[in-house]
């Protein structure tokens, strides 16, 4: 079951739903045309409905478990290329601290294994 609400944006577009395979109703924003609208929204509710029948396997939260420290690796290293303001690098500093934070400080606090 999926639709798609009168109201619209300030910008025309339209909100939609659709039902995920545990019942909860998901919302986006769609187009300007309610019918393509409708359309999407119709398009995203197939994959949880073959959840729901059994013909796919539902997914699992542990299903690719990774090293909090592999995460925050590549969060670094992504933040060190471009993670700052229009694309550009994040300062030597902020990146000492971003380091600091989520290496060692937010580990600890939290009591995070940070084996693999």
């Amino acid at each position: 079951m999926a639709g798609v609400c009168n109201r619209k944006y300030k910008d025309g577009k339209r909100r939609a739903w659709y039902m995920d395979w545990r019942g909860k109703q998901i919302f986006f924003r769609g187009t300007t045309d309610p019918k393509e609208t409708l359309r999407i929204a119709r398009s995203k509710e197939d994959h949880p409905i073959k959840i729901k029948v059994g013909d796919i396997e539902p997914p699992k939260a542990s299903d690719t478990p990774r090293p909090i420290l592999e995460i925050v690796a590549e969060y670094l290293a992504w933040g060190a290329a471009q993670g700052g303001h229009g694309g550009r690098a994040w300062s030597p500093v902020h990146v000492k601290m971003r380091t600091r934070h989520l290496e060692s400080f937010w580990p600890a606090q939290l009591n995070l294994t940070c084996t693999p």
